[in-house]
């Protein structure tokens, strides 16, 4: 897993800028969850402070 810390991140409904704490889970199954608490323990940290976390702009799974 790897969280990303102090992200900036756009909300889509408001296009409100908000700061944010971002765990990815790796995988198949994986999972991206906004969380509360940026000292989670066991997983790789990034400081996304000063940095803009977005959704893609395109779909990687069609076929052009």
């Amino acid at each position: 897993m790897i969280l990303l810390k102090n992200a900036t991140y756009i909300d889509r409904k408001t296009l409100e800028f908000k700061s944010v704490n971002i765990l990815v889970e790796e995988g198949i199954n994986g999972n991206i969850t906004f969380v509360e608490d940026s000292n989670v323990q066991g997983v790789e940290t990034l400081d996304c402070k000063g940095k803009l976390v977005t959704k893609a702009f395109a779909v990687g799974h069609h076929h052009v």
